[in-house]
């Protein structure tokens, strides 16, 4: 993953979070269907 700029805009901060975000909630309900 490249370094970060020394700052990024606030569109890549939502663009980003948004991602994580997602994939944490496929992790999480990943995860309850298995237990």
């Amino acid at each position: 993953m490249p370094a970060f700029k020394d700052k990024l805009s606030t569109e890549e901060i939502l663009e980003v979070a948004a991602y994580i975000f997602q994939k944490a909630e496929k992790d999480w309900s990943n995860l309850e269907k298995e237990g």
